[in-house]
């Protein structure tokens, strides 16, 4: 293509570099951003953001700040940029660097957060945790607490003084998804009779706890909680609560008007 008239353009550029990533070809990788310096591609949005993948994602010592440079150089940045940089700071373990890029973002998504907390080993997850509690970082706090540490989490939840009806939620909802309805159950009876809750229960932990018996199988428990939550507590059932018990009773024999007559009872 060089020996030819035509020219290649910030695409060629770019997927060159995609190339290079992938095969794995670093010094060929680095001979394509002399090119793009040489034929005025440095400004170019998608040329810099592969330059940053590209640099991010190598081997050795440099190639982060390298990373860092092209980014600093880039007038406007998106969030497949912040995102290289960060997994080039996750890859060296430059765990500070790391965590100052993922505050900086404008905006994160669900490869921001994953990139952030799979560079964080079983020890720093837990002292993420607690950090998490201690500043109320709630969002953050929830993703750590979705990537299987939730013994972990749990532990962390137990030594808060004062518990918050989110935090009670996240660690219900955390049981519910990994199919542990029985424990998820016990900590809603722990909330309901402890002292350390600083709020009463609401309708977003009984779906946490209606979804929890579903998941489990828990017919029976799941009818009391309900019934517990409208004629004990007077919440008034939503669209998910009711979806929850439709979902736990078709796991029985009941058919579709059964189910109804069911739900009317309760």
């Amino acid at each position: 293509m060089v020996e030819t008239e035509v020219k290649p353009d910030g695409y060629t550029y770019s997927f060159l570099l995609n190339a290079c990533v992938k095969s794995g070809m670093f010094r060929e990788g680095e001979q394509v951003h002399g090119r793009v310096f040489a034929n005025g591609y440095c400004s170019n949005i998608l040329v810099q953001t592969n330059l940053v993948n590209f640099y991010a994602v190598g081997e050795g010592v440099n190639r982060v700040e390298n990373a860092r440079r092209v980014f600093d150089d880039m007038h406007e940045r998106n969030v497949v940029s912040w995102n290289s940089l960060l997994k080039g700071y996750v890859k060296c373990d430059d765990i500070d660097r790391e965590r100052r890029v993922f505050d900086e973002m404008p905006e994160r998504n669900v490869v921001s957060w994953t990139t952030m907390v799979a560079g964080l080993d079983q020890v720093a997850l837990v002292s993420a945790l607690s950090a998490c509690v201690v500043l109320g970082d709630l969002e953050l706090g929830r993703w750590i607490h979705c990537c299987g540490v939730i013994n972990e989490a749990y532990e962390v939840f137990k030594k808060m003084p004062k518990r918050k009806t989110v935090s009670w939620t996240t660690i219900i909802n955390g049981f519910a998804k990994l199919g542990r309805g029985e424990e998820a159950l016990h900590v809603l009876w722990t909330m309901l009779s402890s002292r350390m809750s600083e709020e009463s229960p609401d309708e977003i932990n009984f779906i946490g706890a209606l979804c929890a018996c579903s998941h489990g199988g828990l017919v029976q428990d799941g009818r009391h909680i309900f019934k517990f939550m409208t004629q004990t507590l007077g919440i008034k059932p939503s669209i998910e609560h009711y979806g929850c018990m439709v979902d736990l009773l078709s796991h029985t024999n009941y058919t579709v008007v059964s189910i109804t007559t069911r739900l009317e009872t309760l």
